[in-house]
């Protein structure tokens, strides 16, 4: 099982997003909690051309972006159509207290 760091941000004002980078800002009232969560069978981190963390699945160079649905973090294809939307779930392992 390969594990990922990722981050729920959520605010006053702001819904619940899942990232991979701590979106925290206390100007805005962004507060943000860390997770570990587990990589979906199949797939790897990297980065796009613009240097932003995506998962890939192997082979692929059409990344997944990760998507909040429900509160919950999923994959959904960075083309997001019906024909390539995913939807996998990603699994929440713990959430990390520093």
């Amino acid at each position: 099982m390969k594990t990922t760091t990722l981050f729920k941000g959520f605010g006053s004002e702001a819904k619940t997003f899942w990232c991979f980078e701590d979106p925290f800002d206390d100007w805005n009232g962004i507060n943000s909690e860390k997770y570990l969560v587990e990589v979906p069978e199949g797939f790897e981190i990297g980065e796009n051309n613009c240097g932003e963390k995506m998962f890939f699945r192997d082979g692929e160079s059409v990344g997944y972006e990760v998507m909040t649905y429900g509160g919950w973090p999923y994959l959904a294809n960075a083309m997001f159509n019906d024909k390539n939307h995913i939807g996998n779930k990603i699994k929440v392992i713990k959430r990390i207290d520093d």
